[in-house]
């Protein structure tokens, strides 16, 4: 049953979390009722609340920071590190927030970056040009620092390979790069698609999002909230527009969204299920029906899902590794493959496969 939001019960809601970030990212609608009638200042054990005076600096705000994609995400998860970032005019220098990559695709602004191990593995990368160094940082503790540490070999240094690019050109130089090592007999950590169109920057530059594409795109999440984690690049463009308005399918008290909704039962879940053979597949193919079997407790029954079938001793400490790479955080983990989350807990792998953030 859906749950109804008012004041006591988005107060018990908020409860489960420990920041408004882990509110948002736990139940959206919760926090969206919660923040439009002004009760997230009622939930004092909020850690925001208690950062010590003068904790937001130029570091703790960047890092803060990376936890978003856009300035309006950030507003909203953590209001007083996004003040102090205004106020000294740091925005800027988030050259992953979407809005500010608007105004510099015409500036040479943009370079192009290697990781070479002495194992012949290599990470290729593309930053801004005054971001090298906060980039470089940011490395030591995300899957390149990670491979470094699980593989015993010294993390390399960054090796610049070409500067003063437009952000354009640098998409193409990335893409360029990381070909050329391949076809150099390096392995390549990248995963992500590079090159022009590629990402929401990409998608941005390339013109890919017009109205027709984002109305498609949109069709596919069923909050504003939700298009927006899933494709930033889309979502901005229709925010700049101001074509999300009519994306009247979106849950925010409207009836028709809420009728859709109610499709999904424990058959027509079933039904959507076996299109796919993983439980992370089914996630992003139907999200809507995904959370529905999720809550239910009903994605046990698809028996089909491949994870299901693990042979004995299969989750090593490499295949741990390579499952965790597909998430960003632990909960996220044990939700998705508990097989390889039980096995890295028992063995005291997790800190490596996800290192706390200091």
């Amino acid at each position: 049953m859906k749950t109804k939001w008012n004041k006591e019960t988005c107060y018990e809601e908020a409860k489960k979390y420990s920041t408004r970030y882990e509110f948002q990212k736990g139940c959206g609608s919760a926090y969206e009722v919660a923040r439009k009638n002004k009760w997230l200042d009622d939930y004092d054990w909020f850690v925001e609340i208690y950062k010590p005076m003068g904790y937001w600096n130029k570091e703790t705000c960047y890092e803060e920071a990376k936890k978003y994609s856009t300035r309006s995400e950030f507003q909203k998860g953590c209001g007083s590190a996004y003040k102090v970032a205004c106020k000294n005019k740091w925005l800027d220098n988030y050259d992953w927030f979407i809005e500010g990559r608007f105004k510099l695709f015409n500036d040479k602004v943009d370079s192009v970056y290697v990781y070479i191990f002495s194992d012949n593995t290599v990470y290729i990368g593309r930053t801004l040009m005054k971001q090298q160094e906060n980039r470089r940082i940011a490395h030591q503790n995300d899957n390149v620092g990670l491979y470094a540490k699980y593989n015993n070999l010294n993390m390399p240094n960054m090796q610049i390979l070409e500067e003063n690019l437009t952000l354009k050109e640098g998409l193409e130089r990335e893409d360029y790069w990381v070909n050329w090592y391949k076809n150099n007999g390096y392995y390549v950590l990248n995963k992500a698609k590079t090159g022009v169109g590629s990402g929401s920057l990409g998608a941005i530059d390339n013109g890919k999002w017009n109205k027709e594409t984002c109305y498609e795109e949109a069709k596919k999440y069923s909050t504003r909230s939700e298009f927006c984690k899933g494709s930033s690049g889309a979502y901005e463009v229709a925010r700049q527009n101001k074509w999300l308005d009519n994306y009247d399918w979106f849950v925010n008290g409207n009836k028709r969204a809420a009728e859709k909704k109610t499709k999904w039962n424990k058959e027509t879940c079933y039904e959507e299920a076996k299109k796919y053979s993983t439980r992370s597949e089914f996630k992003k193919g139907c999200s809507r029906a995904y959370r529905v079997a999720r809550q239910n407790k009903w994605l046990d029954d698809y028996d089909w899902f491949v994870e299901i079938y693990k042979p004995m001793g299969y989750w090593n400490k490499e295949t741990c590794y390579e499952e965790a790479k597909k998430y960003s955080k632990r909960s996220e983990f044990k939700r998705e493959c508990g097989g390889a989350y039980a096995v890295a807990c028992k063995n005291g792998w997790m800190d490596e496969l996800f290192p706390q953030k200091s």
